[in-house]
């Protein structure tokens, strides 16, 4: 998957969240740079769950495409992402009670309240 259709997809998430950042194009320097500074670090600890499971679509969709002759849907790769995400926290995290349409609509503010859920 080209590395401009990668940043776009990220400008995407960045949105959703309500966020501004400038992400680096090495993977392990994104991955450092994937911090919120007013996040506790339990709630930044959660931002990182994110992160893979945005990584991880992102690669099954580059799989998709390449394998399987797919074409790049944006909108389908963040549909999937944001349900992804869900259902990582929904086991990841032992006390996680945020709904999927709560997630969709207020993600920022459910990762905050992740330091106390």
């Amino acid at each position: 998957m080209p590395y401009v259709l990668g940043r776009l997809v990220w400008d995407v998430y960045d949105r959703w969240v309500g966020i501004e950042a400038v992400r680096h194009e090495n993977p392990e320097m994104h991955l450092l740079g994937f911090h919120i500074l007013e996040l506790s670090v339990i709630a930044n600890k959660v931002w990182k769950e994110i992160w893979v499971a945005i990584v991880s679509e992102l690669w099954s969709q580059r799989n998709k495409i390449i394998f399987n002759n797919g074409v790049v849907d944006s909108k389908e790769i963040f549909c999937l992402t944001q349900l992804k995400c869900w259902s990582w926290l929904k086991h990841i995290e032992p006390n996680f009670y945020v709904s999927y349409p709560e997630l969709c609509l207020c993600p920022l503010k459910c990762i905050k309240i992740g330091g106390r859920w």
